[in-house]
């Protein structure tokens, strides 16, 4: 059984530790939600790009991380990646696709995740995105 970490990688007096989460699959938006909040992360979720963009506008100012699926409905993770990006261009944004094992050359995100991924990947993934620059 896998062990995941018990403590989010920010540091807990930082009040950023909020994740928007988007994917059009319901069943791994919720369970990667779970595993999310398990790290500490209160999460909110989005179902497709446009939603995402909604949420960004929202909630950017409190976010510490974007992770989206790239294929998606009405817009997709490469496209809002890009559109968040010009909201905010320091935004933190993980991409991911079961369709590729490869980060796709123009997308405009700090890293890369491959479906199915486990939970540690996802925190593993998630520690180098936040980790301050030197």
């Amino acid at each position: 059984m896998e062990t995941l970490p018990e403590k989010s990688p920010r540091n807990p007096d930082d009040p950023v530790c909020k994740v928007l989460l988007v994917d059009d699959e319901p069943m791994l938006l919720e369970c990667t939600a779970e595993i999310l909040a398990v790290m500490g992360f209160t999460v909110i979720t989005a179902r497709d790009g446009q939603e995402a963009l909604e949420e960004f506008r929202i909630h950017h100012g409190d976010l510490a991380l974007v992770i989206m699926d790239i294929n998606m409905p009405r817009m997709d993770g490469i496209e809002a990646s890009k559109k968040i990006r010009e909201i905010d261009p320091s935004a933190k944004v993980i991409l991911s696709s079961g369709y590729t094992k490869e980060a796709p050359g123009n997308a405009v995100a700090n890293a890369f995740l491959a479906k199915p991924y486990r939970g540690i990947d996802l925190w593993q993934v998630i520690r180098r995105v936040l980790q301050p620059s030197s």
